[in-house]
C-alpha cells in the first residue's frame, strides 16, 4: 500500500514537471523579444543555481575534483542545449521546436552506436522510421512540391537536441564507474 501512494506521488511530479517542461517554451517565446538568448539562460541557470545551492549546501562542500569537472561538461552541455534551444525559438514556432528537440531520444542511441559501437535494437529502428517520418511531416509545409522548411531556427533547436543527447550519454557512463 506504501508503494502504490509513492509510485502515485512520483507520477504526479513527473505529470506537474511535464506541464512545467511544456508551458516553458510558451514563456521563453513571448519574453524573447525582450531579452537576449544569453540574459533567458543565465537567469534561469541563475535562479535555479541559487535554489539548489541553498537545498545542497551541504553535499557542495563535500565535492571531488572528478565531480566538478564532471559537474562542469554536465552544465556546459546543459548550458549549450539551452542557449541553442532559446536562439532557435526565434526562428521556429513552438511545435516544431518541441518535436525536434525531443528528437535527443532518437539522436542518444544512434550516438551510442557511433561512438561505443552499441547496437540498437528492432523497436528502436522502428522509432527512428517513425520520428523520421514525422520530421518530415512538419518540416515540408506542401508535399506535391517538397519544399523544404528547415530554417535557423530548426538548424540550432537540432544542435540543442544534439547537445541534450551528449548530456545524457555523459550522465549514462559516469552512473557505471
Amino acid at each position: 500500500m506504501k508503494n502504490i501512494k509513492k509510485e502515485n506521488i512520483f507520477s504526479f511530479i513527473i505529470l506537474i514537471l511535464a506541464i512545467i517542461r511544456g508551458s516553458s517554451y510558451i514563456f521563453i517565446k513571448n519574453v524573447i523579444y525582450s531579452y537576449s538568448t544569453f540574459e533567458i539562460v543565465f537567469l534561469r541557470f541563475f535562479i535555479t543555481g541559487c535554489i539548489l545551492a541553498f537545498i545542497f549546501h551541504k553535499q557542495l562542500l563535500k565535492t571531488n575534483k572528478f565531480e566538478i569537472f564532471i559537474g562542469f561538461l554536465a552544465g556546459l552541455f546543459i548550458f549549450l542545449a539551452f542557449t541553442f534551444q532559446t536562439y532557435g525559438l526565434q526562428y521556429t514556432t513552438i511545435s516544431k521546436q518541441s518535436f525536434i528537440t525531443s528528437l535527443y531520444t532518437i539522436i542518444v542511441p544512434i550516438l551510442e552506436l557511433i561512438i561505443f559501437k552499441k547496437k540498437l535494437n528492432k523497436i528502436l529502428n522502428l522509432s527512428l522510421l517513425l520520428i523520421t517520418l514525422g520530421l518530415f511531416l512538419i518540416s515540408f509545409r506542401d508535399l506535391s512540391n517538397f519544399h523544404l522548411d528547415f530554417n535557423v531556427g530548426d538548424f540550432f533547436t537540432l544542435l540543442c537536441a544534439f547537445a541534450f543527447a551528449f548530456n545524457i550519454l555523459l550522465f549514462s557512463k559516469i552512473k557505471r564507474l
